[in-house]
């Protein structure tokens, strides 16, 4: 026992002496990167700063050396930091000045309208000549002129047959201002230190092409060089003052409490795991908790213990997926919803499996709706996925999977199919449900729309999604009850096509916008409150190019952030040519959002059109936000301070949950379209939305239903408050 207490004797002085070089180190070098960045920084202030001061004296003496003259210097010493020169002296090169001069030299007389007819000077001091191409006198000086002493003029002015002169004087002493301090007598140890030209700066000052004078200005590096001393001395005392405590602590730590209290409390806690791997449970007693322990023996039986927690927790977890496959399921078909579908979807992006996307949409659900109750559509409803089932299982089981998004909308996953397979389940879609649910239901005209792309597995979830809904709305030009297939040949004949279009449309800006989502105020029901603008791409053969297609390839190219700026000016050109009343929402990427430079272009950009930007609505889909939270957050909170609108779209608690939203100065929130539809008769989802009404209410943020169809789901609404809505 005795040769293990020394063992851990010697480590304890061994390891109080790494750690206290440690610390040491680190405070040196954090001591060295502090005094470093603050070097660099008062260089570049004290540099930008003489810059400033030199640029606006030399400014200062054009536009005043010919009316104040030996006023100048005075006059500066009010309005320039002068301690950074010790001298500024002006040397007149020529004798110049102008008919305004010597107005203002003249007691109470300022009217400067009056003509010169003639300037006149003591011949024994020199001679006034005119400027050649220019409104200014020179004086020509003798040899019996002193430049110190005053010059006397008379000149003669008149006005509308009226004359008067006048005897004035003029000022050509040389200027000179000095200051005693002297930065190199009492800081030389530093001037090493500072990588700056303190020498001399000599500047011409010309008016009008004329060189009037030489400016010399002297720099003073006197107070640069104390507060970087007095920087030194702080930070010298401040680095002993942290170092050392520090160090006394680590050794009291490792000499007294180390042994006190981690060594003779791990020794009780060893045996009380003892009893708990052999199922004897017992309270800690806590006065016991000074000891010290075998630490490999202690880490083996807690891996044991480890173990039988790792069985549980795997149990915990199976239960836990089976509880969230529960929420994530459709409560009336027992079908999967959107989060399952977008999880399954990534899964084949991941694992670059191909397929196929089908949409089956009931349009007419909401004439079915009109006639008959809720107990008559949920029938409805289960019979039409059943038909489903059956017609995608008939074909595979186990490379199909169906999922309901909301009251009348499904969607299908087919791996590993090709064209001629879609084409068959699509037809077979069609012709099963027509022929199934005829025969027993009340069935509309619009009954049943497929639409199927081919999964760009380069894509994203929204942009096989909208080429999925491009496809459907195809189907809808084809009639009622009809179905439309984009290949995986269309694909990639798009993509060819818009990676030799994208660059193209960017570059010359090359599309026009127009609208989707008029949303409506419950207020004023027939006011439309908001627009989303939708960008209208075509290629060469003027065919319409599929915006999340488009979206996905610019952000490849890296040219994503200039669309997404000419989105925004072509937003704000349509509300100034336009003068609308409504809002327009404007969709931006997450490439955009996140990058520096578009921020900085947003800021400028909104100053300068500050009186039409406050109707632009900077929109952002809310699963896509929590992914990028980070970069989200900063948006919001950036479009905050400067006064910008945002709306976050398709909000679903699941993708984004409400109380971490509490802080973030959000506009609008959008609900998605199945929290909205058919919500009056869900318990589950009328919950969904009270919550989220009652979040906006309480954190001042309007709430905007989606595609709201069923006259109860609308009243419902305006009775709990909700802003606004999209039909």
């Amino acid at each position: 026992m005795k040769k293990t207490m020394n063992k851990y004797t010697n480590n304890n002085i061994r390891n109080t002496s790494i750690l206290s070089v440690i610390f040491i180190v680190l405070f040196l070098s954090s001591s060295y990167l502090f005094y470093k960045n603050y070097k660099d920084n008062l260089v570049e202030r004290t540099k930008n700063s003489f810059q400033l001061n030199l640029n606006y004296l030399n400014n200062y003496f054009e536009d005043n050396i010919l009316v104040k003259r030996e006023n100048t210097l005075l006059e500066i010493d009010k309005s320039v930091d002068l301690k950074l020169f010790k001298q500024i002296k002006v040397d007149y090169n020529r004798f110049i000045f102008d008919k305004n001069s010597l107005v203002d030299s003249v007691a109470n007389f300022d009217d400067k309208s009056w003509k010169m007819t003639e300037t006149l000077v003591d011949a024994n001091f020199g001679f006034i000549q005119e400027v050649e191409g220019s409104s200014y006198f020179e004086f020509i000086p003798s040899n019996n002129f002193e430049q110190n002493q005053a010059l006397q003029i008379r000149f003669q002015l008149y006005k509308k047959g009226e004359i008067q002169n006048f005897l004035t004087q003029i000022n050509f002493s040389n200027l000179e201002m000095k200051k005693t301090m002297d930065g190199d007598k009492f800081f030389s140890f530093v001037s090493t230190l500072i990588d700056l030209d303190f020498s001399s700066k000599v500047y011409d000052l010309v008016i009008d092409d004329i060189k009037v004078a030489t400016i010399t200005y002297g720099l003073n590096s006197y107070f640069v060089k104390k507060e970087l001393q007095d920087f030194l001395l702080k930070l010298i005392l401040f680095t002993f003052v942290m170092t050392f405590p520090i160090i006394f602590v680590i050794a009291f730590y490792h000499r007294y409490v180390f042994k006190k209290y981690v060594n003779e409390p791990i020794i009780y806690l060893n045996k009380h795991l003892d009893k708990i791997i052999n199922n004897k449970f017992a309270t800690i007693e806590k006065n016991k908790f000074e000891g010290t322990p075998q630490i490999v023996e202690l880490t083996q039986k807690v891996s044991k213990m480890s173990s039988k927690i790792a069985a549980l927790t795997n149990e915990l977890n199976m239960n836990k997926e089976s509880l969230e496959l529960k929420v994530s399921t459709d409560t009336l078909t027992g079908l999967p919803n959107k989060k399952i579908f977008d999880f399954d979807l990534k899964n084949m992006f991941i694992t670059s499996t191909s397929g196929y996307v089908f949409i089956i949409k009931i349009d007419g659900l909401a004439t079915i709706s009109k006639k008959h109750d809720s107990g008559y559509i949920n029938n409805f409803i289960e019979h039409y996925s059943s038909v489903i089932k059956n017609t995608i299982y008939s074909h595979s089981k186990s490379d199909n999977k169906i999922y309901r998004f909301y009251g009348s909308q499904f969607a299908v996953i087919s791996k590993n199919i090709d064209d001629k397979e879609a084409q068959e389940i699509s037809q077979a879609l069609v012709d099963d449900i027509v022929s199934k649910m005829s025969s027993g239901f009340d069935v509309p005209d619009e009954l049943v729309q497929v639409g199927a792309t081919s999964i760009d597995l380069y894509g994203t979830i929204e942009s096989v999604l909208n080429s999925a809904n491009e496809a459907y709305d195809k189907s809808k030009q084809l009639g009622n009850n009809k179905a439309y297939i984009i290949t995986e040949k269309d694909v990639s004949k798009n993509y060819e096509k818009i990676d030799s279009n994208v660059k193209e449309i960017i570059s010359e800006s090359k599309f026009d916008i127009s609208f989707v989502l008029d949303t409506y105020s419950f207020d004023k029901p027939d006011e439309i409150i908001m627009k989303e603008l939708a960008p209208q791409l075509f290629d060469h053969n003027g065919e319409k190019l599929l915006i999340g297609s488009f979206v996905s390839v610019a952000e490849k190219l890296g040219v994503i952030k200039e669309f997404d700026k000419q989105v925004v000016e072509k937003a704000v050109e349509y509300i100034k040519n336009t003068n609308c009343n409504f809002e327009i929402a404007v969709n931006l990427s997450f490439s955009t959002i996140k990058d520096n430079s578009f921020i900085k272009w947003l800021e400028e950009y909104s100053l300068e059109n500050k009186e039409v930007i406050n109707k632009v609505v900077f929109s952002i889909t809310a699963y896509s936000a929590f992914l990028h939270k980070i970069d989200f957050i900063r948006f919001v909170n950036t479009c905050s301070e400067m006064n910008l609108k945002t709306i976050l779209k398709r909000y679903k608690n699941e993708d984004y949950p409400l109380e971490q939203l509490e802080k973030l100065a959000i506009t609008y929130i959008r609900m998605h379209k199945d929290y909205t539809t058919g919500f009056a008769n869900d318990v589950v989802k009328k919950h969904k939305v009270k919550n989220t009404l009652i979040f906006g209410q309480l954190n001042n943020i309007n709430i905007i239903a989606d595609s709201v169809k069923l006259d109860l789901d609308y009243e419902l609404l305006d009775r709990l408050g909700a802003y606004g809505t999209s039909k």
